[in-house]
This record gives structure tokens, C-alpha cells and sequence, in this order.
């Protein structure tokens, strides 16, 4: 598919609490226009320093952005003076249609089949989400630019993580 064109991000904080010494921020910006991302953004309490290196999680297929695992992730590298954002792919978390579905796969398959009607590729889309939360960190005046991560669970994270790393 085609990867869609980037559009203005209008980032904002729209939650954030302390927990371990760990300031955890609920973050949404525009990757497409009508297409939010929602973000968690794990920080260190201490926020001063400059230039921090920064990993972004891509959950698996089965896994919110808001799992035990990735926040376990996330408090180590903030224990290290790093930043995480963990990001929800479309038809998961807060991204999701139906928050009865059992199987999250299910729902990114039914996007998945009204987007292709389209003439559109979820794929592409989330490319492009993940393009964007580069982006959102090129923003930040804290951020070191040449230390951005990326790191994707299983394949439901590992194909997007790849492919997003070869394409921009």
C-alpha cells in the first residue's frame, strides 16, 4: 500500500501521574488527518536533563500499549535516564472497535477489510503512525535524535518495527 501523506501532528498531554519515580503521560497527536495515536510516554520524575535517549514499544497483536510488560520496559529505561512511548497499533487499546472482542486480531482484520475497500492498507497506516511519533520526538528539544529506538513484540510489532525502521 501506499504509505499516506504526513499532516500536522497537534500533539497533546491529555493525562499525567507519578508512579516509582516514573512520570507516565497519556499522549495523542495526528498522524493522518482524522487518525489519532495514542500514546503512553514513560519519563524519569527528574525531567531536566537534556539529549535522552528514547525507545519506542510496538505491543504485539495481543497486547495494549498500557500491559504490565511494556510499562516494566519502560521503568527500566526511564531507571536509566531514557524515555519510552509505548503506542497503540490501529484495532488496539484505545484504537480498537469493540472492547468486548476477545481476539484484538480480529479487529484490525475488520479495518483491515474496509480500508482495502478503500484502496488503502492498514499497513501503511500504522507505517505512518510510527513515522509520526519520530516525528513528535524531533520535536522535543530534550530528545537526542541519534538515539531513538524502536523495538516491536512479536510479529504483531516486529513486521511494523521493521518495516518502519527501512522506510524512514
Amino acid at each position: 500500500g501506499v504509505i499516506p501523506a504526513k499532516s500536522e501532528l497537534k500533539s497533546k498531554i491529555v493525562y499525567q501521574m507519578v508512579e516509582s519515580d516514573v512520570k507516565i503521560s497519556g499522549l495523542i497527536f495526528m498522524s493522518r488527518v482524522g487518525l489519532p495515536v495514542t500514546i503512553t510516554m514513560y519519563e524519569p520524575k527528574d525531567n531536566s536533563a537534556k539529549n535522552k535517549p528514547c525507545l519506542i514499544l510496538v505491543p504485539a497483536h495481543h497486547t495494549s500499549r498500557n500491559s504490565n510488560d511494556l510499562y516494566i520496559v519502560a521503568k527500566n529505561i526511564c531507571d536509566q535516564g531514557g524515555v519510552a512511548l509505548a503506542f497503540d497499533s490501529i484495532g488496539s487499546g484505545e484504537r480498537g472497535l469493540a472492547p468486548r472482542w476477545n481476539h484484538i486480531n480480529q479487529q484490525r482484520n475488520l479495518i483491515g477489510a474496509q480500508a482495502k475497500i478503500a484502496g488503502e492498507e492498514v499497513l501503511g497506516w500504522t507505517i505512518a503512525d510510527l513515522m509520526s511519533t519520530v516525528d513528535y520526538l524531533y520535536e522535543r528539544k530534550d530528545i537526542d535524535p541519534t538515539r531513538i529506538g524502536i523495538v516491536g513484540g512479536v510479529a504483531g510489532g516486529g513486521d511494523y518495527t521493521a518495516l518502519a525502521a527501512a522506510l524512514d
